[in-house]
């Protein structure tokens, strides 16, 4: 895979993706809790929908790269903001261990995850079916003649 024929987005979506999924692991070693695992999913998501072009040309994905990265951003930063407001306390208390500064990385590379997941939505500038506007009505028939 060639890594400089990403775009800077993609690349932080690849990099945030991986971090995401790294720290998610390592969050569920720890035991962090059972909803790690949607952040894992969604770490591996993004990697998968980045290099899905060149490593497997073959398998479609049923959405844009724009909205799967979006979905996998949401997810990870959602389930890593409230696992962090959950461990609030403990984390407050426990800031320079390395249990701690991986979550607090996992949170960052999360939200990273979700601006290049809004970036690449953004970038694509389509709208969905339900909100596409009306085509414009033909002009009427002209009047016949009199005679």
């Amino acid at each position: 895979m060639n890594f400089s024929a990403l775009s800077q987005n993609d690349r932080i979506a690849l990099v945030a993706g991986g971090v995401v999924a790294i720290a998610a692991l390592i969050s569920l070693v720890y035991n962090w809790g059972a909803i790690m695992i949607i952040s894992l999913l969604a770490g591996l998501l993004a990697v998968v929908v980045i290099i899905q072009p060149s490593l497997l040309a073959t398998l479609r994905l049923r959405g844009s790269k724009g909205s799967l990265l979006l979905i996998a951003g949401v997810g990870a930063a959602l389930v890593n903001v409230l696992t962090g407001v959950d461990y609030l306390t403990w984390l407050t208390e426990h800031l320079v261990s390395f249990d701690a500064l991986q979550f607090i990385v996992g949170i960052v590379a999360a939200i990273a995850l979700l601006y290049a997941g809004w970036m690449a939505y953004r970038a694509e500038g389509t709208m969905t079916a339900s909100a596409a506007p009306a085509p414009a009505a033909p002009p009427p028939a002209p009047a016949p003649p009199s005679a």
